[in-house]
């Protein structure tokens, strides 16, 4: 509802440098292309997903594409990653999105917690 409030909006633009979206069933009922949109001054980004178990790989793609160009130095995603992408995140993340090898960047995956922290 905030974000429809053109003043409140205004407001909490200016303000929030961290923020966490809780307790959400699936990824497709966040709009973060709107979060992305009104919320650039961001330094930090949580998403908690109610059910540990859905898988978040669109999602952290989806974030890191949309906040590209944007200063943020950390992500922060609970949700689950298949086998394959949890065991080598780093090299899944240069392999999908913009970021590359030379970049300075850490990734780590543990207990269905993604943290991507850019430099």
């Amino acid at each position: 509802m905030a974000l429809n409030d053109t003043p409140t909006c205004e407001l909490l633009q200016k303000q929030i440098v961290h923020l966490e979206i809780t307790d959400f069933q699936e990824c497709a009922s966040i709009p973060l292309g709107v979060i992305a949109q009104k919320f650039n001054r961001l330094h930090d980004l949580s998403l908690f997903l109610e059910s540990p178990t859905v898988l978040v790989d669109s999602l952290i793609l989806q974030v890191l594409s949309l906040w590209r160009d944007k200063y943020v130095r950390g992500y922060y995603i609970k949700g689950s990653l298949i086998d394959e992408i949890s065991k080598n995140l780093r090299q899944w993340l240069i392999d999908h999105n913009h970021l590359r090898q030379e970049d300075s960047f850490i990734a780590e995956y543990d207990k269905n917690w993604t943290d991507i922290w850019l430099e």
